[in-house]
């Protein structure tokens, strides 16, 4: 469809082509998604949270469940949760009592709903609007069913009683002892490699890092990066590799 845009510019002109754009730096994965969501209304390439957590095992790192098994849990049972904020809106009490805020927790397995009460509003609204993955915790609330009422109805749904948050980022920072960078020497060339430093030094810090470099034969090179190569885990560190090796 573009092409003939392109096509129909270029017979009018008999110029430049419409289709010569400025040259500029990609965006980085999390970039293009925020992109595509504000867009199209859903992610098409990936998901936020896949940066910081891949599988199960990335949960269970942070002690956190998917969010389709909170349905599965007991009423007030404690459970964390990571994911995106979606549809965060306040809603204040006509007798002035206070405000409540909802909204939906989005991860790789689906969506929960959660409640935040007003001294919790307070506290993290900003971390809950940031448009930032987040870490959740708080308990599983099912809404009231009357008494006799058919189980065929339906399963109930969960609700979460938010007690905290905090950027994913922060807890993954907090959890990492080290960075394992692993290419393939027969697709990486040197001038990645110097940008990689960059990347380094725009993200100093304390956490060692380790290249890895799979040669051609099968074998593998460990290179343990001196100091200079430390740095700190977060967006800055993971944009900057994913704009150097995608």
């Amino acid at each position: 469809m573009f092409g003939l845009l392109d096509a129909g510019a270029q017979a009018k002109t008999n110029g430049s082509s419409a289709g010569d754009y400025v040259a500029t730096t990609a965006w980085d994965r999390r970039e293009l998604l925020v992109r595509e969501r504000q867009s199209l209304g859903f992610y098409v390439s990936g998901h936020p949270l896949e940066r910081y957590v891949k599988g199960e095992a990335g949960l269970a790192k942070l002690g956190a469940v998917p969010a389709n098994e909170c349905a599965g849990m007991d009423d007030w049972a404690p459970v964390k949760l990571c994911g995106m904020v979606e549809g965060y809106r306040e809603r204040i009490f006509k007798d002035g009592g206070g405000k409540i805020a909802f909204f939906e927790l989005e991860d790789l397995s689906g969506r929960v709903n959660v409640k935040v009460r007003g001294r919790e509003i307070d506290t993290y609204a900003h971390v809950l609007t940031s448009g930032e993955p987040v870490l959740i915790s708080g308990k599983v609330s099912f809404p009231f069913r009357e008494e006799g009422a058919e189980e065929e109805e339906g399963p109930r749904e969960p609700t979460i009683l938010l007690n905290d948050a905090r950027p994913l980022s922060d807890a993954v920072r907090a959890d990492t002892r080290s960075v394992a960078i692993r290419v393939h020497a027969s697709k990486t060339h040197v001038a990645e490699l110097r940008e990689l430093a960059g990347v380094f030094a725009q993200s100093r810090g304390e956490c060692p890092v380790t290249l890895y470099v799979a040669l051609p034969d099968g074998a593998e090179a460990v290179l343990a990066l001196g100091r200079d190569c430390r740095v700190e885990v977060g967006d800055a560190l993971l944009a900057g590799i994913e704009k150097v090796f995608g």
